[in-house]
């Protein structure tokens, strides 16, 4: 629901019924094509009413603090892929179509990741999920990049990265600040959802 609306960046808590929904779609179908049926059901047929707030949230925002070494970033000739198509089966976060991981071996597990044709907002994600820490990008531009890091494993905490500074080190070479701060951020707000007798079949 949450790509559908085209958040950032969501939460949510499983409780309450859970919703099977089928449906035909051309093929090929993009993710914008799921996305845009799922959100048309949303609102016509299970009557979700929503609305969008600023709220304050304690997080790491990607900010760009000097223009001139942005412009060191090195750009994307890519051409930027069709709404992010999903590739086989199952739950496809949408950064994973602009990133290539490859497991390092070693006395201390790493992962490289090279990142082609990605964006800042695409990034917050990836990082998002590598480090469990809440990312949001605030660099306000829809650059497209290329750009390698490499994730160090934590053993203390299996399926976390531990060398976040490694990571603010490599952008800062490019203007960009990793700042942890409060900041407004956009949440969705669920009003209300219609009868389960008017959607379910």
């Amino acid at each position: 629901m949450g790509e559908a609306l085209d958040l950032q960046d969501f939460q949510y808590e499983e409780r309450g019924p859970e919703y099977t929904l089928t449906a035909k779609l051309p093929n090929p179908a993009t993710r914008s094509d799921m996305d845009a049926m799922l959100a048309k059901f949303l609102k016509e047929r299970m009557g979700v009413r929503y609305h969008f707030e600023k709220r304050s949230m304690r997080a790491e925002f990607l900010t760009v603090v000097d223009r001139e070494l942005l412009k060191k970033l090195p750009g994307s000739s890519d051409a930027v892929p069709l709404a992010d198509v999903v590739n086989g089966a199952g739950r496809h976060a949408r950064w994973q179509a602009f990133v290539e991981r490859q497991t390092i071996r070693g006395p201390d597990d790493q992962e490289r990741l090279e990142c082609k044709n990605i964006n800042f907002r695409l990034l917050a994600e990836m990082l998002q999920l590598y480090y469990r820490l809440p990312i949001v990008d605030d660099t306000g531009t829809s650059t497209r990049f290329n750009l390698t890091l490499v994730a160090r494993w934590d053993p203390a905490e299996p399926g976390a990265a531990r060398n976040f500074a490694d990571i603010k080190r490599i952008l800062s070479e490019y203007g960009i600040a990793i700042q942890s701060r409060n900041g407004l951020v956009d949440f969705l707000v669920i009003e209300t959802v219609g009868a389960e007798r008017d959607f379910i079949n």
